[in-house]
């Protein structure tokens, strides 16, 4: 068998769905009975290093820098499918929602993660908007399948694609990955400026992060509790810096925002964190929570979307959009005892059941059963 992989969203610093792309493509190329895969990946790809010196692997470059330019929904819709053909490809994995629309590609399986561009239309531009609007239920007709990250996912496609068979729709969770803890953690704290104690969230400041929540109950318990912990916000220093405009920050508070970090670093913050926090308004599935587990970090996370399927038992729940829930659930998470050593207990072994090599294996089985249906 042989099989396309989508690839325009690996780019050279892929993150979301882009870092989920490239993970399972990664496994998915590394399994023992891995079939032959063409990847088509953009130009200064991160996903070169991971799969380039594979022999099962055939890295197709697009002649793009990413994915959603109108070159890339040109060459995607168009000029992908008959490549593939010329490559005889027997099935597409499309990790990104949409499959070739124009010219007919191969049989094809494809990603659905949520429906933030509906439920929170004014973080997504309108012409995005649109396309999305357009693409996606047609996309989810056209493929053999349709893979959503979480059940949550699945009742959400289900709900913006009318008509489409629930039979049709399939669950593969996302996995999550061991980041090494560096031998200096103290030493990778100083190099992002952290200093504990402090409460750690890593996101991208997207509105649906919630992040101004977060701030509020911070900034109370500070007040309330002479709370000593700095507030650490790990993401898209561009978008930070917005957020720190839009929220006002007082002559040294202890608000900080590295921007973007190495896997060494956010491993090191992981491991100092006294506590995760993930507010979001809205998530698929929820990555933040599961990599705080896997990292032995206690987590607080919102009760909404996906959250609570992903948490389970293993954090300490709370209504993002009541500020009283969020500080209570901070205190609750900061305390030290036998319930907060057993939700990091049971958040490491919930952790250790999403591996992206059972993703990968996942979506292997499924693209040879809609192969031989």
């Amino acid at each position: 068998m042989r099989i396309a992989y989508d690839g325009l969203t690996i780019t050279d610093r892929p993150a979301g769905i882009g870092g989920s792309a490239l993970e399972i493509l990664a496994h998915l190329a590394a399994l023992a009975d891995a079939p032959e895969i063409v990847a088509v990946l953009p130009r200064g790809s991160a996903g070169d290093a991971r799969i380039a010196h594979r022999p099962n692997v055939e890295i197709v470059r697009a002649p793009v820098d990413g994915p959603d330019t109108p070159r890339a929904l040109w060459f995607q819709h168009v000029s992908l499918p008959r490549l593939l053909r010329d490559r005889r490809c027997d099935a597409l994995i499309a990790p990104s929602f949409v499959v070739p629309l124009v010219v007919d590609p191969p049989p094809a399986l494809v990603a659905f993660y949520d429906a933030s561009w509906r439920r929170f239309p004014a973080t997504k531009s309108r012409k995005f908007r649109a396309y999305m609007d357009r693409a996606v239920p047609l996309s989810c007709e056209a493929a053999r399948g349709v893979v959503a990250c979480s059940e949550f996912a699945r009742s959400e496609v289900l709900d913006i694609v009318p008509g489409l068979a629930p039979e049709k729709v399939s669950v593969i969770p996302l996995g999550t990955r061991a980041l090494a803890v560096p031998a200096d953690v103290d030493a990778a704290l100083r190099r992002v400026r952290v200093k504990p104690p402090y409460l750690l969230a890593v996101s991208n400041f997207d509105p649906r992060k919630n992040l101004g929540a977060l701030v509020r109950a911070w900034r109370r318990l500070r007040a309330e509790d002479a709370l000593p912990h700095a507030l650490v916000l790990v993401g898209d220093p561009i978008r930070a810096a917005r957020f720190r405009e839009r929220i006002g920050t007082a002559p040294g508070e202890s608000l900080v925002t590295p921007g973007y970090v190495t896997d060494e670093e956010l491993a090191a913050l992981y491991a100092r964190a006294d506590l995760v926090v993930v507010p979001s308004l809205y998530e698929g599935f929820g990555l933040p929570v599961l990599e705080a587990f896997r990292a032995g970090a206690p987590v607080a996370c919102a009760d909404r979307a996906s959250l609570p399927e992903v948490a389970g038992d293993a954090a300490v729940l709370f209504d993002p959009e009541d500020d009283g829930a969020v500080v209570r659930a901070i205190r609750t998470g900061l305390r030290a005892g036998a319930e907060r050593d057993d939700r990091v207990a049971r958040g490491r072994a919930r952790a250790a059941t999403y591996t992206w090599e059972r993703t990968a294996r996942a979506w292997l089985d499924l693209t040879r059963r809609t192969l031989t249906r």
